[in-house]
């Protein structure tokens, strides 16, 4: 009995196709997923600029420019003041950037920058109740000072005593935020 070309070959071509139709399935596949990558790749917006603040930090404007000569006052007389709204408090409070003299420890005049907190609404008869806030040290940079941080470095702290019906004065500190350097590592000078 004779056989033909084609019933002679036909157990070989299925074995060869059964091993090539996987590799076969196996490079499409890659080529098509090769294909997704690039098109998402080029799809996604290109990565955000580079800040030159920290996180959760604003920068460092000309609010906090100390004058120089500083203008004549007495320690706690006011500078300049600002209402500011990016800070990040939980809330409905009003918050003042506020720049006023103080006293070095040889007393010399000095900047010192801070925020005031004000409850939202009709004070109370007197005014509101006053709260003057200390802050931990967190460094000694001008940027390092609180009223430079969105949540004021203890903002839901401080926002909670501005729910009560308090004012809160936060002082930075002489030599964070303004310019009177090393102030700020000097103890006496953090209590003035």
């Amino acid at each position: 009995m004779s056989r033909t070309f084609a019933e002679i070959s036909a157990p070989w071509f299925r074995r060869t196709r059964m091993r090539i139709f996987p590799l076969v399935l196996k490079i499409l596949w890659a080529a098509a997923l090769l294909a997704g990558a690039t098109t998402f790749a080029h799809s996604q917006a290109p990565a955000p600029a580079k800040s030159s603040h920290a996180p959760g930090a604003l920068p460092l404007t000309k609010f906090y420019d100390t004058p120089n000569p500083l203008p004549a006052g007495k320690p706690g007389k006011l500078i300049r003041s600002e209402p500011f709204d990016e800070y990040v408090l939980p809330y409905q409070i009003s918050a003042i950037r506020i720049l006023y003299h103080s006293r070095s420890p040889s007393g010399e005049d000095v900047a010192v920058s801070g925020v005031v907190l004000v409850p939202d609404g009709t004070p109370p008869a007197g005014g509101w109740p006053v709260i003057a806030w200390a802050h931990d040290f967190i460094g000694s940079a001008r940027q390092c000072a609180p009223s430079l941080q969105k949540n004021l470095n203890k903002g839901p702290l401080l926002s909670m005593y501005g729910g009560l019906g308090y004012a809160i004065v936060a002082s930075d500190y002489a030599g964070l935020g303004t310019s009177f350097p090393n102030a700020a590592q000097d103890m006496p000078t953090r209590w003035m």
